[in-house]
């Protein structure tokens, strides 16, 4: 992240201090030293590599509907359809 970067560069080259980094970023004393303590820029990380949905088993079977009655014209008419045809 930029932000992360800058903050080491203003602390740790400029030798500025964390309070008054803390005072031009608007960041709190505490985020600075968090910045500061980490050597990588924070970033996301994914915790499950995969969620299992509820309608997984039925994916082949709702897709198999969708391409009986749907048509690429009518994507409203398609959903109505496709719950009937599991509804009955």
């Amino acid at each position: 992240m930029e932000i992360a970067a800058k903050i080491r560069r203003k602390v740790l080259r400029d030798g500025r201090s964390i309070r008054s980094v803390s005072r031009d970023t608007g960041l709190s004393r505490n985020a600075i030293r968090k910045y500061l303590k980490n050597s990588s820029s924070p970033g996301y990380q994914r915790q499950d590599a995969s969620i299992r949905h509820k309608l997984c088993d039925y994916e082949g079977r709702l897709q198999d509907l969708y391409e009986l009655t749907c048509s690429p014209k009518s994507p409203l008419i398609c959903v109505s359809s496709v719950q009937v045809l599991i509804l009955f």
